[in-house]
């Protein structure tokens, strides 16, 4: 990649020991679509503050609570695994990460009408016609991120939240 000083750790994040031996030894932490699996989130958010030092940074997305549903996503919520919550605001992340000493700076929305439309392509003709999924998806990109534009200007709903909170000193 490039970087130097770069370090990827796969961790359960959940387990104490990995969050006391590597209290606040990391600059970045990125916790992507996760939380929304936690009924409780809370040991969760104390482990990623845990691991980053003095005014480090959380890097988080998680669905946004206003999307809509692709297809099939109602089932997720009863296969083992699955959401536990539909999705979050950055004022609900703010008050689940505030008592664990981190404070959100930006927030950003991602996706839209063309994204998911795009999103359903691809999940409906994965298994059977991969290679055809992915062209249609490559050929449609563009196409969704027009969407997507005209989507904001009509109050679609983003797909996705993403926020970075600092932990404060």
């Amino acid at each position: 990649m490039g970087a130097k000083n770069v370090q990827f750790i796969e961790q359960d994040l959940l387990d104490p020991a990995f969050a006391d031996e590597h209290e606040g030894q990391f600059d970045v932490v990125s916790c992507l679509e996760v939380v929304e699996h936690f009924k409780d989130p809370d040991p969760l958010i104390a482990s990623l503050s845990k691991v980053l030092e003095p005014d480090g940074k959380l890097v988080l997305s998680t669905p946004y609570r206003y999307h809509f549903a692709s297809r099939g996503e109602f089932g997720v919520f009863e296969q083992p695994g699955g959401h536990e919550v539909w999705g979050y605001e950055a004022d609900d992340l703010a008050q689940m990460m505030e008592p664990h000493g981190l404070h959100i700076e930006q927030e950003m929305y991602f996706g839209g009408i063309g994204d998911h439309y795009n999103q359903e392509i691809s999940r409906r003709f994965t298994r059977r016609y991969p290679l055809a999924a992915l062209l249609a998806t490559s050929v449609l990109y563009p196409w969704a991120k027009i969407a997507n534009t005209y989507g904001q200007m009509h109050d679609f709903p983003p797909m996705a939240l993403g926020v970075v909170a600092r932990k404060q000193t």
